[in-house]
């Protein structure tokens, strides 16, 4: 991947991706993962490019309608952030090697939440392919993404696609996840 690339998901990848619980209760079965690198050759370390993952941030949310965002900069949702321009305050207060993604964001109009997004890291772990060494933002909808929509607001923002994967529109379930309803 080059600076300012990513590579998309579309949908769950058999036998890698598996439906996101919180997701699920809120019944946003949708999916689109943005997958950005952690390795560049400039870069002896692990990196967070928290431009790109701003400009991400943006591009969704001038393709998904909304009214309100709640970023959760952690897992207890203790730290949260209600817009884009305190994202970047955030990262402005914080040096290089200290950024990383946010954990989870909520996206709502009225009361329902239209859209939900979670970061996994799999820099420590590496991860399956495409996500192998890899920031992933994970964002499921109620309805699916307009992808020209989105194709268009990448290119206006500088942002490269390297690679699309499309994977199945729902998660495979294993016949043992479908027995736990019961139990």
């Amino acid at each position: 991947m080059n600076a300012s690339s990513i590579t998309l998901v579309w949908g769950y990848l058999p036998e890698i991706d598996h439906l996101n619980s919180h997701a699920a209760q809120l019944q946003l079965l949708n999916r689109l993962a943005l997958v950005m690198p952690s390795s560049y050759p400039e870069k002896t370390e692990m990196y967070f490019d928290s431009a790109l993952f701003l400009t991400i941030i943006k591009v969704l949310l001038d393709v998904i309608p909304h009214q309100e965002i709640k970023i959760y900069l952690d897992r207890n949702q203790q730290k949260v952030l209600t817009s884009l321009d305190g994202l970047k305050q955030h990262y402005a207060g914080l040096s290089e090697e200290n950024q990383s993604p946010f954990h989870s964001a909520e996206l709502t109009k009225g009361e329902n939440i239209w859209a939900y997004f979670e970061c996994t890291d799999y820099t420590a772990i590496g991860g399956p392919e495409p996500y192998h060494d890899s920031f992933t933002l994970g964002i499921y909808t109620n309805a699916a993404i307009p992808q020209q929509q989105f194709f268009e607001c990448c290119n206006q923002n500088n942002i490269s696609i390297d690679e699309i994967y499309q994977g199945m529109s729902a998660p495979k379930i294993s016949l043992l996840t479908r027995m736990q309803k019961y139990f």
